[in-house]
């Protein structure tokens, strides 16, 4: 009595052109493909909706800690002289690096720029963002001369540009290991 003669439909029952135990799996199927399309979308949501990497620090689960304060979101109107500088020979230069502070001390950079926007404390191997990667330059993940690197980041914003700082620790003190200048409108 199983089996499937033709187009009689039970009687309260519609058709649809297949088996009562196929409806069954193509029911689960859909919920399946339903549910696969609001996680997916769900989840590039989410994506879409996060900050740009440069306005956020990075990951701060797993090993180390993370300190992220927020100072000032507003933008600083005067420029300090370090960073009032043309941007290299090309006019179409959006990103920069500021080669006279490299080395410096935390003071000294606190003298010469006042006090950042924000700043960040973080162990370098979470600093795996594309804002981020070339601190892996000098520290590269799994090497064991990055394990248990502290990075302290520094930032500024100003109405042209915006402007970071990477600590690392030296013979106990805060120097600058890079610096980044990039022009509003570059998303990292």
């Amino acid at each position: 009595m199983d089996e499937f003669v033709g187009p009689a439909v039970p009687v309260g029952r519609p058709y649809y052109g297949v088996r009562p135990t196929e409806a069954r799996g193509l029911v689960k199927r859909r919920r399946a493909v339903i549910l696969s399309v609001l996680v997916v979308g769900g989840a590039a949501a989410i994506v879409a909706s996060r900050p740009r990497s440069a306005d956020r620090p990075p990951d701060p689960r797993g090993a180390g800690h993370s300190v992220f304060r927020v100072l000032s979101e507003a933008e600083k109107d005067v420029v300090p002289p370090p960073l009032a500088r043309p941007w290299g020979q090309d006019r179409g230069k959006w990103v920069d690096k500021v080669e006279a502070l490299h080395r410096a001390t935390e003071e000294r950079v606190l003298a010469a720029l006042g006090e950042p926007n924000q700043t960040w404390e973080y162990p370098v191997d979470k600093a795996g963002d594309e804002f981020r990667i070339e601190l892996w330059n000098t520290y590269p993940p799994g090497d064991a001369r990055s394990r248990g690197v502290q990075i302290l980041e520094w930032q500024w914003r100003y109405k042209e540009f915006s402007f970071a700082v990477w600590f690392h620790r030296v013979d106990g003190r805060w120097v600058v290991l890079n610096t980044l200048r990039w022009r509003k409108g570059i998303e990292f």
